[in-house]
């Protein structure tokens, strides 16, 4: 059961009562001996490792690599196949995704008229762990991004930056609010093809449900598809819980029986007594 759980396979019969296994896909996995599967594992996947860099292992059967992603592969169907498309596939499609987000959301906050950060390579609101977010360096972004020390009181900043700007040698007027509305119109400003910062999120949110509705979709057809063939199977096949329900039926019922035989028994054996 483990091993169909993470590949398809099927039961071969073979003569003197020997059984091959074969992938649902036609790759002989056992015959005389097993096949080998060879894989070298990463403890820790960061977002720029993929398999095309070296970085990931990729799955070698009796030596050659297998294609873990494709739907038609040898070894496709299963758990094994499920897990490699969520490596190589859902994952970093997700992390390139919430990577550009954070991108837009940083660079939103380069450049406001009303806030001098100083040199141009200087960090402005959000941060690359302390630097300024490059576009150049943004795989992995998402999880680097910082809020600036300089406006974070829990690192020493002061909120008052965020009225009076990042660098500002002292704090302005509490009723300046002219950094605050550079703040709203950038986030408000229109990029192509990202929109405003809150088009953007809707499209990140939308399309995580609607690859969650997906999975959903195809999780319950395989459900249905399972169900049938088992009811199939039933059909086709012996229901050993329906054979062993009939069995106790019987034996039961000839208990009964047996005791009922035992009674009749016994009063023909008085019958004879009292004649």
């Amino acid at each position: 059961m483990k091993v169909n759980d993470a590949i398809p396979v099927r039961e071969m019969q073979r003569k003197y009562g020997a059984v091959s296994l074969v992938s649902a896909k036609g790759m002989m996995l056992i015959e005389t001996s097993a096949v080998s599967f060879d894989f070298n594992k990463s403890n820790l996947i960061a977002p720029h490792m993929t398999v095309q860099n070296d970085q990931l292992g990729a799955l070698f059967v009796d030596g050659d690599e297998i294609d873990g992603l494709s739907t038609t592969g040898p070894l496709s169907g299963g758990r094994l196949q499920a897990l490699f498309q969520t490596r190589d596939q859902t994952a970093p499609l997700v992390q390139a995704q919430l990577d550009d987000f954070a991108l837009d959301l940083a660079t939103r906050f380069h450049g406001l008229p009303a806030d001098d950060v100083g040199a141009a390579s200087a960090a402005g609101l959000f941060s690359d762990q302390g630097s300024r977010v490059d576009a150049l360096n943004s795989t992995g972004l998402a999880g680097r991004l910082q809020l600036n020390a300089a406006v974070d009181p829990e690192l020493g900043g002061q909120l008052w930056r965020l009225r009076s700007g990042i660098t500002a040698p002292g704090e302005t007027p509490s009723g300046d609010a002219t950094l605050i509305s550079n703040m709203i119109d950038a986030l408000s400003e229109q990029r192509p093809g990202n929109g405003s910062i809150f088009n953007h999120v809707t499209t990140v949110v939308s399309s995580a449900a609607l690859r969650a509705s997906e999975f959903e979709q195809a999780q319950s057809f395989a459900s249905s598809e399972c169900e049938q063939l088992y009811q199939l199977h039933l059909e086709n096949g012996v229901n050993t819980d329906a054979e062993l329900q009939k069995l106790l039926l019987i034996e039961t019922n000839y208990a009964a029986n047996a005791k009922m035989m035992q009674t009749i028994d016994e009063m023909f054996a008085a019958i004879m007594r009292i004649s």
